[in-house]
């Protein structure tokens, strides 16, 4: 399954070249995404990580756990564009995210994904990073793709 096609099935659109006008868009909404980050809780964060042409090359979000849990984070995506991934970019989105729960004296930080090939690299940064699978849900997104829970465990030192 490719990119596009996941797009499609999640979103029911095309995924197409940005335009000029998409880019504008796109400018627009990362505004309003650091606004809202001002307002909303210091948990609920993104990250963009971008080459100095301004050229967007990342994205990372994390979220307190929607019960409100003390110490439970998750991490809600994290994306970096293919012909960046392998360069360093992932990890550093990450090192920003895992520096900001120390801040915050998370103990654990949970995320989910498909087991389904395309998520194969992902899974294998989840796990150099020291993920571990807590849970699956069978047959999830259709027969045969499951939805994994993955955990981190934290030793909470905020200077590191």
């Amino acid at each position: 399954m490719d990119f596009a096609k996941v797009v499609r099935k999640a979103l029911g659109v095309e995924a197409n070249e940005a335009s000029r006008e998409d880019l504008v868009a796109l400018k627009r909404h990362e505004d309003w995404v650091a606004r809202r980050n001002a307002r909303r809780s210091k948990r609920h964060r993104a990250y963009v990580a971008k080459e100095t042409t301004g050229r967007v090359i990342g994205v990372a979000a994390c979220e307190p756990d929607k019960y409100e849990w003390d110490g439970i984070l998750w991490l809600g995506w994290l994306y970096v564009l293919s012909e960046c991934q392998g360069t360093g970019v992932a990890t550093g989105l990450w090192d920003r995210i895992l520096r900001d729960a120390r801040l915050w004296s998370i103990r654990k930080i949970y995320l989910d994904t498909s087991s389904e090939g395309i998520c194969s690299r992902a899974l294998a940064f989840y796990a150099k990073i020291g993920f571990v699978e807590e849970g699956r849900l069978r047959d999830y997104y259709e027969p045969g793709e499951d939805n994994l829970i993955l955990i981190l465990g934290m030793v909470i030192d905020p200077n590191s």
